[in-house]
C-alpha cells in the first residue's frame, strides 16, 4: 500500500511525514478551490478557496494586519490533503495529532 497522496501538480504527498513534500502553492490554491465548505450542504457550490481568500481580504480591508489576514487565509490550508472541511471540534482538537502536524508544516512554509 502506497503511503502518499498526489496532489493536482503530481507530487507525492506524504500525510505522516509532510516535510517529505516541497510545498507547491499552486496544489494548494487548485485543491482548495475544488473543496466544497460545509461537505458541500450549500444552496450553492462554495469553495474553501472562496471562504479563505473571501475572509483573508476583508479582514484587510477592515484595517487588520497582514499577520491576522495570512492566518485566516491559511486556517483550511490542511482540508485538500485528505480530510476535507471538518467541524471546527474534529479539526483543532486535541486528539487529532496528524491533522494538527499537517497544520503546522503548511503554516511554516508559506509563513516564509
Amino acid at each position: 500500500m502506497k503511503s502518499w497522496i498526489q496532489t493536482a501538480t503530481a507530487q507525492q504527498y506524504y500525510p505522516f511525514q509532510p516535510w517529505r513534500t516541497k510545498p507547491d502553492v499552486d496544489a494548494l490554491a487548485h485543491q482548495l478551490a475544488q473543496t466544497n465548505r460545509y461537505s458541500g450542504a450549500c444552496k450553492f457550490p462554495y469553495s474553501v478557496a472562496q471562504h479563505s481568500y473571501g475572509g483573508a481580504i476583508k479582514m484587510l480591508e477592515d484595517g487588520l494586519d497582514n499577520a491576522t489576514a495570512f492566518a485566516f487565509l491559511m486556517h483550511d490550508a490542511a482540508e485538500p490533503f485528505g480530510f476535507g472541511d471538518l467541524p471546527a471540534p474534529i479539526k483543532y482538537g486535541d486528539d487529532v495529532p496528524l491533522i494538527g502536524r499537517l497544520f503546522v508544516w503548511l503554516h511554516q512554509r508559506f509563513e516564509k
